[in-house]
């Protein structure tokens, strides 16, 4: 990943795999830039449409968690900057607190898209928060 990052932005420098193995294809950072083509999640990079439908059985494995890594920072920055959503979140603590002890609020949300509508639609598609005790 660092690589293809100071390839992005150092465009003349290094060269660029496909990440389809079974391809073997590769070209200058820039050449890869404008003609390969790219996973929608990530920034791997394919030499054809085709190479990146024949890689993704093996890639999405790692893919997804990047995708599911950036959604849990986008997911928290939300959260902080909606006061409604820090006020709703703060009263199921405090009651959870009161009830059960010590523990924290957690969102589960049961998809990647779940998560995205939340980001786009606000407090309307916040899922039901669960309060969760710490273990000791």
């Amino acid at each position: 990943m660092t690589f293809n990052l100071f390839v992005f932005l150092s465009p003349g420098l290094g060269t660029i795999n496909c990440r389809n193995s079974k391809c073997g294809k590769s070209a200058s950072g820039l050449e890869a830039r404008r003609e390969f083509k790219t996973c929608h999640n990530c920034n791997a990079y394919y030499c054809t449409r085709e190479c990146r439908r024949a890689h993704w059985e093996k890639h999405k494995k790692v893919c997804m968690q990047s995708r599911v890594g950036a959604l849990c920072k986008q997911i928290i920055s939300h959260v902080k900057d909606d006061s409604d959503i820090v006020s709703h979140l703060s009263t199921v603590a405090k009651r959870g607190l009161l009830a059960k002890g010590r523990g924290c609020v957690k969102l589960f949300f049961s998809s990647p898209d779940r998560a995205e509508r939340f980001l786009t639609g606000g407090y309307p598609e916040l899922p039901e928060p669960w309060y969760v005790l710490s273990e000791s």
